[in-house]
């Protein structure tokens, strides 16, 4: 079968760019081999935040005295029925999925997709139910040929190397969203953004949690302020968080594992007892079986595929998008990259992804959101920085919902006033980021930020007084 365009994989990466090249009249065919929707939608992103949304209707339920909510005889969390929720959340998404891409016009094939030249792929049929309605398996393996391919089969955890890391009781992400019961107690390897994420679903779901984390911080890519915000949160929630602490050994002991730690730093060993030990700490491309070798398609020295910015390979007719290309591993990178990719086929003039502005969120309870530069970043480019912060426990909004923890930090150019970077922990943290990625873009001033009129009473106001404070002129501190 011949088609202008063929995509292995439909991710978030690879479902975007199909959209939109048939947007733009191309013929497009796209490959998967699990489900529509890719590990954001089926085992990532989604799931997580459903799940994470149960956590925090707990937190309600037991703060509910405060806001004087009396709840007489008690309550539980049913953990299946919260399962339920999520799958159906998931299996909605991702007939919306199958519901664009048939809307489209774009070929589904479910299969596995090798190459076997530069403009051809061999598809072996898979049994899977990848999502995609009836009609979508091949009887047999089948060629497809193309004008260009777009790689984006996204990525895989990546397991720690330690005795005893095989047990079967050692998950990574995709096993903690297989547990039908809420464990009684887990080792969580790995203070990143799905490391934090799990520890709190666990934690206010009832779970004795230790959270290790190798590096000096929680969410170390995150601003120091940021991070010192959310490992507060965590310790008042009860998770018991090690930094500076690596994981030597796994053992089996009764119904626990026994996990050895050790201070990166040296110093004594210590043991913690838990029902499992979870892994959420790096990811490897998802490249085995490809054929990239067979048309010469470059990587890096981690098996990354290597693009320019449109995402262009060193072979023409072979392109790559999303988590494969390693960089930031995040479903909204790869959105923009298959948009990037296939409005450059178009002859279009597509902006690229611009790293340095690329929105980062933690969706822990508050949130942890951040664009542009660290204060630490900006002094160790030998920058001259104006900082302002704002503390949400001063915001009105923030008072009437009853938050306790949460800032907006502002980092900016102190000879022009230029934005650099903007972090923010809070109630939808994420969504007040909106504003911060937009004033990155326009290359906005501290003047301009604070010149802009926002509802009051609102969350946003904190930005506003964040940008004031960076001046040495807050009004509300």
């Amino acid at each position: 079968m011949k088609t202008d365009l063929a995509i292995i994989g439909a991710g978030p990466g690879g479902y975007i760019a199909a959209l939109r090249a048939a947007q733009l009249g191309m013929r497009v065919t796209i490959v998967e081999s699990a489900r529509l929707g890719g590990v954001c939608l089926n085992r990532g992103c989604i799931p997580t935040k459903t799940m994470l949304r149960t956590a925090m209707a707990a937190q309600e339920v037991k703060n509910a005295g405060a806001f004087g909510i009396v709840l007489e005889g008690g309550w539980h969390v049913d953990y299946p029925v919260a399962l339920a929720r999520r799958d159906a959340v998931v299996a909605r998404l991702r007939n919306g999925v199958w519901g664009l891409l048939k809307h489209g016009k774009v070929q589904i094939l479910a299969g596995r997709a090798s190459f076997t030249g530069p403009y051809t792929l061999a598809v072996e049929p898979v049994s899977s139910d990848i999502g995609a309605g009836k009609g979508a398996a091949l009887p047999e393996t089948a060629t497809v040929e193309a004008g260009h391919i777009i790689v984006a089969t996204g990525s895989i955890p990546l397991g720690l190397r330690v005795p005893g890391a095989g047990h079967p009781r050692v998950l990574d992400s995709d096993g903690a969203l297989a547990l039908t019961a809420v464990p009684s107690s887990i080792v969580v390897v790995g203070a990143g953004a799905v490391g934090c994420e799990w520890s709190q679903i666990f934690a206010r779901l009832g779970a004795r949690v230790t959270l290790v984390e190798t590096l000096p911080a929680v969410l170390p890519d995150q601003d120091a302020d940021s991070s010192a915000e959310i490992a507060r949160v965590l310790d008042d929630e009860g998770v018991t968080v090690k930094t500076e602490t690596a994981m030597e050994a796994i053992a089996e002991a009764g119904s626990d594992l026994v996990v050895e730690l050790a201070p990166t730093g040296g110093g004594p060993r210590r043991t913690v007892e838990a029902e499992y030990v979870l892994v959420a700490a790096e990811r490897a491309p998802l490249t085995d079986g490809l054929g990239l070798e067979a048309v010469g398609v470059h990587t890096d020295a981690g098996g990354w595929i290597t693009t320019d910015e449109y995402q262009r390979t060193n072979v023409p007719s072979v392109l790559a998008v999303g988590d494969v290309t390693g960089g930031p591993l995040l479903a909204h990178v790869a959105y923009r990259q298959g948009i990037v990719a296939v409005e450059k086929l178009a002859g279009l003039s597509p902006l690229p992804v611009r790293h340095g502005r690329v929105p980062s969120v933690t969706y822990t309870d508050p949130e942890v959101a951040g664009v542009g530069l660290s204060e630490a970043q900006a002094r160790a480019a030998g920058m001259s920085v104006l900082v302002g912060r704002f503390p949400l426990s001063a915001n009105g909004r923030a008072a009437a919902q009853g938050v306790e923890h949460g800032l907006v930090k502002v980092v900016a150019d102190a000879r022009f006033g230029r934005v650099l970077g903007v972090h923010i922990v809070g109630p939808q943290a994420g969504e007040l980021l909106a504003e911060a990625v937009l004033a990155l873009e326009l290359e906005v001033t501290l003047d301009e930020l604070v010149s802009v009129m926002r509802a009051h009473p609102s969350l946003s106001e904190a930005v506003g007084e964040a940008a004031l404070a960076a001046q040495s002129r807050a009004l509300h501190l």
